[in-house]
């Protein structure tokens, strides 16, 4: 068997001081936020979760948008980084931000299933303006 050092590193992962690692991939998706539109940016947040989920089996645990980021930034069982920590989209409180400046609002469904609701322009939850990912999408998840 191979020793450690002999095993190529995987260029997917790059460890980092503080002993999390950056999933690579992911990291790159998140540095597209703020690059398009409001409704792509949405995309890439859904994108973000499927890929902890594609981790971990399941959704990062809680509702609150402290709570999700906090496990996406590395506070999960494995240390892994699927946002990069510098991202202007992140609040100094470290929320995941929208581009009007308002946090994303997590909405768990399942352990596997996650609604994700920007507040839009207004700012105000449960509006017209509100932007959220496909409902249909999340059916067919949930293959109801």
């Amino acid at each position: 068997a191979p020793t450690a050092e002999e095993l190529e590193p995987d260029p997917r992962l790059t460890p980092l001081p503080d002993g999390r690692v950056l999933y690579n991939p992911a990291v790159a998706k998140s540095q597209e936020l703020y690059q398009e539109s409001p409704e792509r940016d949405l995309e890439i947040v859904v994108e973000l979760l499927e890929d902890y989920r594609f981790a971990f089996q399941e959704n990062p645990v809680g509702s609150e948008n402290l709570e999700i980021i906090d496990q996406l930034l590395g506070n999960n069982p494995q240390r892994l980084v699927f946002i990069d920590p510098e991202l202007a989209a992140l609040s100094p409180e470290l929320e995941l931000l929208d581009q009007w400046g308002s946090p994303y609002v997590f909405h768990p469904l399942t352990s596997t299933a996650m609604e994700v609701i920007s507040r839009g322009p207004d700012q105000t939850l449960w509006t017209a303006d509100d932007l959220s990912f496909d409902l249909k999408e999340i059916e067919n998840h949930l293959q109801l």
